[in-house]
């Protein structure tokens, strides 16, 4: 498995914000976003391949029950149902960040079925829709938001503003597809939080307001050397 990096961390955005987890960052993606702020990940050429055990080994030694599986894009690894299959049956939760660019039900449905059908409960995906301002909305699969409708319980949406441009397309998502779990955060230094609380605001008597949480994305603390990233406070483990 092709590791960028294994640390804790607490959650920043999406339903487990404020929640303390393990990461695992798995190496590659294959989107090339804008305004990526882990692009060292996606491109670059550092990273470990390390066997499941090493990997577990780890995650024990973190005494977490939540695991995040991140990137990069975790879906193109090929063998990450068999390290998602490892990690389940040792009783951690699984979350999943993945880019919407590839088939959520695909990777499901190549998972174990009697451990499919025994832990849907503590398996989730977080599932960022990818807006014009990041240059990856033509790739967005439009199954994995039919997939989110149908399945709240184990998915829930996030959208990254870089634009004002980029709300109405939020709203129409959001709407077009039933979306239930949805949560709002701005990119970086390029779009102000402010303006996202106005928007929400101005949707508070709309149905948008019922299912859309502002998240905040901090810039990261990096007190664990070797970690890079823009969404994570890291601890020295």
């Amino acid at each position: 498995m092709k590791v960028f990096n294994i640390f804790k961390s607490i959650v920043a955005e999406g339903p487990y914000a404020g929640t303390p987890a393990s990461y695992i960052q798995l190496y590659g993606c294959n989107l090339d976003c804008n305004w990526c702020g882990v692009r060292c990940i996606c491109r670059g050429k550092k990273y470990t391949d390390m066997h499941f055990d090493s990997i577990l080994d780890i995650l024990e030694g973190h005494n977490l029950e939540l695991v995040v599986i991140t990137g990069g894009e975790p879906l193109i690894q090929p063998a990450l149902h068999n390290l998602v299959n490892r990690i389940l049956e040792l009783g951690y939760q699984v979350n999943i960040e993945t880019n919407g660019s590839k088939s959520i039900q695909n990777f499901c449905s190549n998972l174990d079925i009697g451990l499919w059908d025994l832990y849907t409960d503590v398996l989730t995906f977080t599932v960022n829709y990818k807006l014009p301002s990041s240059g990856g909305e033509p790739e967005m699969l439009m199954e994995n938001l039919i997939f989110s409708a149908k399945y709240p319980m184990w998915c829930a949406n996030t959208f990254t503003v870089g634009s004002p441009d980029d709300l109405p397309v939020v709203k129409r998502v959001i709407k077009q597809f039933a979306l239930e779990r949805c949560f709002l955060s701005a990119v970086y230094d390029i779009m102000g939080g402010m303006e996202l609380a106005d928007w929400l605001l101005h949707e508070a008597n709309t149905d948008i307001a019922d299912v859309v949480k502002l998240c905040h994305q901090p810039r990261q603390i990096n007190i664990m050397p070797g970690t890079l990233g823009l969404h994570k406070f890291d601890i020295q483990a």
